[in-house]
């Protein structure tokens, strides 16, 4: 079976929301939920942050996590997990969005199944499929087109 790992982009200056991964929520930071959801997908062997600045990477060492400091010029968050992906002995690389505190951890092992039976793909983000208008026309819901 092909090694799996979790890879969390988190940029601290976000344009919709600056620090957003860094907020708290709940009494812990926005980063702090994700990883904790990820970290209970069993299909996963470790979950890491790809962080481009020392306080998150000291917000997620704090609470336990691992997390790399990448470069600071990262056009997107699937770059900057290209940066620590390769720096892993890994198969199967999973892009989990920093901001998905409600991430069903099972989507994880699904999406891990699902790319055990096809080799060929390297790195995936998980979706979820939308059909209201109003989530098509905001510019605060990040869209993925699908070929």
């Amino acid at each position: 079976m092909a090694k799996a790992i979790g890879i969390i982009p988190a940029r601290l200056g976000s344009t919709r929301l600056s620090e957003k991964v860094l907020r708290p929520l709940q009494g812990r930071p926005l980063i702090q939920h994700v990883w904790e959801k990820a970290r209970q997908a069993k299909s996963l062997s470790d979950v890491f942050v790809a962080c481009d600045d020392v306080r998150i990477q000291q917000c997620v060492e704090g609470f336990g996590g691992k997390a790399f400091l990448s470069r600071q010029e990262h056009a997107n968050g699937t770059s900057r997990i290209t940066e620590v992906a390769r720096q892993q002995d890994a198969e199967i690389i999973i892009n989990i969005q920093g901001d998905e505190p409600l991430m069903a951890s099972a989507a994880i092992d699904t999406l891990v199944d699902d790319l055990q039976s096809h080799p060929s793909v390297e790195i995936a983000t998980l979706a979820i499929k939308k059909t209201d208008l109003d989530s098509y026309r905001s510019p605060h819901v990040v869209k993925v087109i699908c070929d």
